[in-house]
């Protein structure tokens, strides 16, 4: 939609049913307060549109980051991209939300200056048993206990999407394969654990280490 001479992109329901538009508004209760460079930016919900009920959000002009990695960017390019990401879902966590669906599809980036997008929080959650009741993310990204509905879902399960993710952008490392693990209590426990792992990679005596906490 446009108004202004400016674009918005307007996020509806599949139906309009009672359901869908009570995940709509908890979307936008979760989002509306995020204010972070690499987060799609929510501007107001309309209840009265012409076909129900909207979410008005920042247009973004992009390519979904699968795309995005077919036309081959340089690898400096793919380090900004995921530190741009690790960001983003560390941003959510100090705000107390597991996105609960990261994947490349909802991962954007602009056309005009390569800028990682997350968007899409239609699962994100700090209720974790609330994310168990609308579970529909993607099996391949969905950390073992999300796929489970075990209950103990928290940031950790975000940590194992990223780690999938963190495979297609570079291919296998040591701290891809920690993300990944199966047993939550073996991945990295948090973002900032990760990116000081990330930060370090090169380092010899880091490489070490990690391989001992495998």
């Amino acid at each position: 939609a446009s108004r202004d001479g400016k674009y918005f992109l307007i996020k509806t329901t599949k139906d309009n049913s009672d359901r869908q538009n009570k995940m709509l508004r908890r979307e936008y209760e979760l989002s509306i307060g995020c204010d972070h460079p690499n987060i799609v930016h929510v501007y107001t919900i309309e209840n009265n549109l012409p076909f129900g009920t909207g979410i008005v959000m920042e247009y973004i002009e992009g390519r979904t980051l699968d795309k995005y990695l077919a036309e081959k960017p340089q690898k400096k390019e793919r380090n900004r991209i995921f530190s741009e990401l690790l960001s983003a879902v560390g941003y959510l966590h100090k705000r107390g939300i597991i996105h609960n669906d990261l994947k490349p599809e909802n991962i954007i980036i602009t056309l005009a200056d390569n800028t990682l997008k997350l968007i899409d929080f239609g699962l994100a959650d700090s209720d974790a048993e609330y994310a168990m009741r609308t579970l529909g993310c993607t099996p391949r990204y969905a950390s073992p206990e999300l796929q489970a509905k075990s209950g103990a879902i928290d940031a950790r399960s975000d940590i194992y999407s990223i780690g999938v993710i963190m495979q297609e952008i570079f291919g296998s490392s040591s701290i891809a394969s920690r993300c990944i693990n199966n047993n939550p209590e073996k991945r990295y426990a948090n973002v900032e654990a990760l990116q000081r792992a990330w930060h370090n990679r090169h380092r010899p005596y880091y490489i070490a280490i990690s391989f001992l906490l495998l």
